[in-house]
């Protein structure tokens, strides 16, 4: 059994959250342990934030003042936050609007993973988003 922390940035996107975790919680393998840090780049202002029910996984909300930086800056800025506060060994840094289709993320991840003696996965952008 490994831990994960599961790592996305807010900006007003709470609804997108609760969807994405609530999708990665029934695709998981259930071996692992999962938990949600969200760096909140609405500084507190998203109101629905603050109700968050991260259904019973450990959750850590950390408002980030972005020091006036927007958009994907603002978004840099906070996932560099999140890497000083990552306490497991593996984490998944994952966007609020994302779906994962695949069952067993998390164990399919630490697999390839430990497999390919890798420390870093990631999906490719697109070639009709490059240039």
């Amino acid at each position: 059994m490994a831990d994960i922390t599961i790592v996305t940035v807010n900006w007003h996107s709470t609804v997108w959250i609760r969807r994405l975790l609530e999708n990665l919680s029934r695709k998981s393998s259930g071996r692992n342990s999962l938990r949600l840090l969200i760096l909140d780049n609405a500084n507190g202002a998203d109101s629905d934030l603050t109700d968050f029910d991260s259904t019973n996984l450990p959750c850590s909300i950390q408002t980030t003042d972005c020091r006036g930086l927007t958009g994907s800056k603002a978004h840099a800025f906070a996932l560099n936050i999140a890497m000083d506060m990552i306490q497991t060994d593996f984490a998944l840094i994952v966007d609020p609007d994302v779906h994962i289709f695949a069952p067993r993320w998390d164990s399919f991840c630490i697999e390839s993973l430990k497999k390919w003696n890798a420390w870093a996965m990631g999906a490719p952008y697109p070639r009709w988003k490059v240039g």
